[in-house]
C-alpha cells in the first residue's frame, strides 16, 4: 500500500508541473514537458451504454529509462498498460527519440468506471508525441482509436457515443480510425454514419490513417511533415543494399525448383494409376505446383526475389503432397504408406533441425548487427514454425494409432501435411542460417543485446495484453478466443528470468510475440467490422513511414522491406494486412534497437495554429442506417478466415455422427482435409 501510495503521489507532482527546464541533476530530470488532451470514453450504465468525457494528462521527462506509468481514475475494466507502453514506443520512433531516454506518465481520469480503456492509446500516443515535438494540442480537439502494431490508428467500439459526449464538450474536431466512418451505436445495434451524425453536432469527423496523422490534424506540425514527405521521396532496394540477399535468394529458389521438379516428376508417373476420385485430388495440387513455377519465374524477371522464393517454397510442399498421395493409394497397404511418409519426413528435418539449431547458438554468441539480427529472427520464427509442425505431425501418428476407419486416414493425411511442412520448413531455417553468415560482412549499426531482452518482454507483454482484448469482446458475445499457443512457450521462456544472457531465448519470444501481435490486431479489425480497403491503405502507408525511417537512421529494413514485398502479391487482404503488420513491427522494433544514442528533447516549442472549424448551426434529423446486431453479438460474425494462430468457436457442444459410404469416399474425403491445409499454408506462409 506504501508503494501504491508513493507512486501517485509522483505521478500527481509530475502531472501537476508545466513545462519546465532545470538545472542538471545526476538524480532528476532534467526537464518535464506536459500535454493534455480530452478523450472519449464509454461508460455501461443501467440506462445502457453512454459517452463520458475523460482528461488525459501525459507527463514526457529527460533523462529517463523508458519506464511508463499509467494511472486510470477510476480504474478500467481492462489492463492499459500495455497499451500505453506501445503508445510511448511508437510516439518516440515517429519523433526520433530514443524510447529508452525519457519516461513517461500517463494519467487518465473519467467520471465513471469505464469500458476498454486500451481505446485511449492512440490519444496516449498523439499526446507523448507532441510533448517530445515541443507541441500543445488545442483543447477543442479529441480522438479515439487503439495503437495498432503498425502504427495506424486500430479499431474501437463505442463511436457514436464517444462522438456526442465530445460535442457536449465544445469539442469541434474529432478523429476516428480510418474505416470506421459507419460506426455501430451500442444501444440501438444499428450502423450510424458517424461523419454526418457529427454534422448534425457541429463536429468535423476526420478518419485517420495513422498515428502521425492523427498527430498533424491535432499540432499542424508541418516541420514533421515536411521532414516525413522528405523521407518518402527516397526510394531504396533492398536487393541493392544487400546484394548477397539476392544471391542467397536464387540458390534457395535452385534448390525448391530441383525438388519440386522431382515430385512433380513422381506424382506424374503414378497419378493414372490411382482411383478416379484420389486421382482428381492428385491432379489439383499437380495443378497448383505448375501453377506456383510459373508465378515463380515471372516474380523472378520482375526482381521480386523474396515472393518467387516463397513461391517455389510452396510448390515444392505442394507436388511433395501429391507425391506422397500419390505413392501412398497406388501401393498395396495404403496406410502403412502414409505412416511412412510422415515418418521419412519427420527424420528427415531432424538433423537440419539440429544442425541449424548450433550453427545459430555459435553465431548469436559474438555482437549482432541490425542485419544479423533480422535474419537471425527470421531464423528463430521458422524454428518455432518447424518445430510446431513436427509435434502436430507426432500428434496425429498417435491419434492414427488410437483410431480406425475413416478418423485414421484423416489423422495419416494430416501427420503426412504437417510433416510435410516441418520438412520444408527446415530447410528454410538451413537457408536463414546460411544468410546469417553472410550478413556479418554488412557493415551496419551494432545492437546492444541488452536492449533486445527488454524489448522482447514488452512485446510478448503486448502481445498478451492484445489477446487479452480480444478474449473480452469475444467474451461478451459468448464466444471463446484461444489465444496463440506460441505464446505460451514465450511465457515459458521469460519465466526462466534468462532473457538478459541468452540472446537465442530473446529472439525466440520476439519472433512469437509479433507474430502474435500482428495476428491479433488482425483479427481485432474483423470483429470491429472495418474497411478492409482503407485499413489495408493505412497499414501500408505507415509501413512505408517506418521503412523511410530506419533507412534514414541506417538500421537496414531486411525484414520489412522482404515481408513488404510478400504482402505486395497477395490476393487476399486479410493476409496481406497481416503481413503488412508484421512488416512495420518489424520496423518499429529496428528503430526501438537502433535509437541508442541518446537524445536530449527539443528545447523549443512552436505556437500551434488552432483548429478553426465552422459551426453547424441547422437542424439536422438524425439518421441511423444499416440495421444489424448488437455490439456484444457482433463478434459472431467471425467464422471464417481467422488467422492460424487464434482460434475463436462458439462457446456450445455439438456431437456429430459420420456415416461411411464406402472406403473410397471416406478416403477422399479426408484426403480433402488434408489437401486444404496444406493449401492454405502455402499461399499464406512466406520462405
Amino acid at each position: 500500500m506504501k508503494l501504491r501510495t508513493f507512486s501517485v503521489f509522483v505521478i500527481f507532482l509530475l502531472l501537476a508541473m508545466p513545462i519546465i527546464s532545470v538545472a542538471h541533476s545526476e538524480q532528476g530530470y532534467i526537464w518535464i514537458r506536459t500535454v493534455t488532451m480530452l478523450v472519449p470514453a464509454v461508460a455501461e450504465t443501467s440506462q445502457g451504454y453512454v459517452g463520458v468525457a475523460s482528461r488525459l494528462v501525459v507527463s514526457v521527462a529527460y533523462p529517463g529509462h523508458g519506464i511508463v506509468y499509467f494511472a486510470a481514475e477510476p480504474l478500467t475494466q481492462l489492463d492499459t498498460q500495455a497499451a500505453a507502453r506501445i503508445a510511448a514506443i511508437v510516439a518516440s520512433i515517429l519523433a526520433g527519440s530514443d524510447f529508452y531516454s525519457y519516461d513517461y506518465f500517463i494519467h487518465l481520469k473519467a467520471n465513471s468506471t469505464i469500458v476498454g480503456g486500451p481505446s485511449a492509446s492512440g490519444a496516449m500516443a498523439v499526446a507523448i508525441l507532441a510533448a517530445l515535438r515541443g507541441k500543445t494540442i488545442p483543447s477543442n480537439f479529441s480522438m479515439t482509436g487503439m495503437v495498432d502494431p503498425d502504427t495506424t490508428l486500430g479499431p474501437v467500439g463505442g463511436i457514436p457515443e464517444k462522438l456526442e459526449a465530445m460535442a457536449r464538450n465544445s469539442v469541434k474536431v474529432f478523429v476516428i480510425p480510418a474505416g470506421q466512418s459507419i460506426a455501430l451505436d451500442l444501444n440501438t445495434g444499428r450502423y450510424v454514419n458517424v461523419t454526418a451524425l457529427g454534422k448534425t453536432l457541429g463536429v468535423r469527423v476526420i478518419e485517420a490513417d495513422t498515428i502521425l496523422d492523427a498527430y498533424i490534424v491535432a499540432t499542424h506540425d508541418k516541420e514533421l511533415l515536411i521532414h516525413i514527405e522528405r523521407l518518402l521521396n527516397k526510394k531504396a532496394n533492398i536487393y541493392e543494399e544487400f546484394p548477397l540477399l539476392k544471391e542467397n535468394l536464387l540458390n534457395v529458389i535452385k534448390t525448391f525448383m530441383k525438388q519440386g521438379s522431382a515430385n512433380l516428376t513422381c506424382a506424374q508417373k503414378l497419378v493414372d494409376q490411382l482411383d478416379p476420385a484420389i486421382k482428381g485430388v492428385v491432379q489439383r495440387l499437380i495443378k497448383e505446383t505448375k501453377e506456383y513455377l510459373v508465378e515463380e519465374k515471372r516474380l523472378e524477371q520482375q526482381g521480386l526475389f523474396y515472393s518467387a522464393a516463397s513461391r517455389a517454397f510452396a510448390a515444392a510442399i505442394d507436388s511433395a503432397m501429391a507425391c506422397s498421395i500419390a505413392s501412398s493409394f497406388s501401393s498395396k497397404n495404403i496406410l502403412d504408406s502414409l505412416t511412412k511418409h510422415a515418418l521419412g519426413y519427420i527424420d528427415a528435418s531432424k538433423p537440419i533441425m539440429r544442425e541449424a539449431k548450433n550453427s545459430l547458438k555459435k553465431m548469436l554468441s559474438k555482437s549482432l548487427n541490425v542485419v544479423e539480427l533480422q535474419v537471425a529472427i527470421a531464423a528463430e520464427n521458422r524454428i518455432n514454425s518447424a518445430n510446431s509442425a513436427i509435434s502436430e505431425a507426432k500428434y496425429y501418428i498417435r491419434v492414427a494409432n488410437q483410431t480406425t476407419g475413416f478418423g485414421k486416414v484423416e489423422a495419416l493425411l494430416n501427420a503426412v501435411q504437417s510433416a510435410v511442412y516441418a520438412y520444408y520448413r527446415a530447410i528454410t531455417v538451413k537457408q536463414w542460417i546460411e544468410l546469417l553468415s553472410l550478413a556479418k560482412s554488412v557493415h551496419s549499426i551494432r545492437i546492444d543485446k541488452k536492449r533486445i531482452a527488454k524489448l522482447a518482454e514488452d512485446y510478448y507483454y503486448i502481445a498478451s495484453s492484445a489477446v487479452t482484448y480480444l478474449q473480452a469482446l469475444a467474451s461478451s458475445a459468448g464466444l471463446a478466443v484461444s489465444p496463440p499457443s506460441q505464446l505460451a512457450e514465450a511465457s515459458k521462456i521469460l519465466a526462466r528470468g534468462t532473457l538478459q544472457h541468452n540472446v537465442t531465448a530473446a529472439l525466440r519470444v520476439l519472433a512469437i510475440s509479433i507474430t502474435s501481435l500482428s495476428d491479433t490486431a488482425t483479427t481485432m479489425h474483423k470483429v470491429f467490422n472495418t474497411n478492409t480497403e482503407k485499413t489495408l491503405r493505412a497499414s501500408r502507408k505507415a509501413l512505408t513511414i517506418l521503412t523511410r525511417l530506419n533507412e534514414a537512421n541506417n538500421a537496414t529494413p531486411i525484414l520489412p522491406a522482404l515481408y513488404a514485398e510478400y504482402a505486395s502479391i497477395q490476393q487476399d487482404i486479410e493476409t496481406q494486412l497481416s503481413l503488412y503488420m508484421q512488416a512495420a513491427s518489424y520496423a518499429i522494433l529496428l528503430s526501438a534497437l537502433t535509437q541508442h544514442h541518446r537524445r536530449g528533447p527539443i528545447t523549443t516549442t512552436i505556437k500551434t495554429t488552432p483548429l478553426v472549424t465552422k459551426t453547424v448551426t441547422k437542424t439536422v434529423t438524425k439518421t441511423e442506417t444499416s440495421t444489424t446486431t448488437q455490439t456484444k453479438a457482433l463478434v459472431k460474425t467471425i467464422t471464417k478466415n481467422v488467422p492460424t494462430t487464434l482460434t475463436i468457436t462458439k462457446t456450445e457442444t455439438v456431437t456429430k455422427t459420420r456415416s461411411l459410404t464406402s472406403y473410397i469416399s471416406s478416403l477422399l474425403i479426408a484426403a480433402i482435409i488434408g489437401i486444404a491445409i496444406g493449401y492454405i499454408i502455402g499461399r499464406s506462409r512466406p520462405l
